[in-house]
């Protein structure tokens, strides 16, 4: 897990001062809980720029991934004898 998606799962699940100080109030008055009352709405980032960067990237992952399997698979050939 990257260390942005964890902040933001986690901010997801932590309530704002103010979401708090709702909640403690719903609960001194007896009204039904319902936990999106009190979470923030989440933004959608994605555009096409991203959406792109993230195929980019995930292709030169897997070149570098078969690439240095590749690498290492010869080095161990070669150690091995």
């Amino acid at each position: 897990m990257s260390g942005y998606y964890k902040t933001t799962t986690t901010n997801k699940a932590t309530l704002t001062d103010e979401a708090l100080k709702k909640f403690e109030e719903d609960v001194a008055l007896g009204k039904p809980i319902i936990a999106k009352n009190y979470l923030e709405e989440e933004k959608d980032y994605n555009n096409t720029a991203s959406i792109l960067a993230m195929k980019l990237s995930k292709a030169i992952e897997k070149i570098f991934n078969k690439s240095m399997n590749a690498i290492f698979n010869e080095i161990d050939k070669a150690v091995r004898g």
